[in-house]
């Protein structure tokens, strides 16, 4: 289950920088690829694989809410993308959800 929902992760990272540019582009590869790569890994995934990638994550999102002219699709992405770290992370409560912070 946790290799999957990195690999969605990973994927929702990649569709969102296909839809941004610049910066933010570059920045939301890298992410998919490290996600992706580190649930390509053959050994098992920690907690602290995970807060490293949310914290990455949300650095990310941050960035995304003071940046002008970024589309729908980046943001639905994105959060998909934090909804599945922070599954496998165990959080039950998504009240801190970056979208409805905005």
């Amino acid at each position: 289950m946790s290799r999957e929902q990195l690999q969605s992760a990973s994927e929702n990272l990649r569709t969102a920088s296909e839809a941004a540019d610049g910066t933010i582009q570059r920045t939301l590869y890298e992410q998919s690829n490290d996600i992706a790569e580190l649930a390509a890994r053959n050994q098992e995934i920690n907690q602290g694989q995970i807060n490293e990638r949310l914290g990455n994550l949300q650095t990310l999102i941050e960035t995304i809410e003071d940046t002008d002219n970024i589309s729908a699709d980046v943001t639905d992405h994105v959060d998909q993308a934090k909804s599945d770290l922070a599954t496998l992370r165990g959080d039950s409560d998504m009240s801190d959800h970056w979208l409805y912070r905005i």
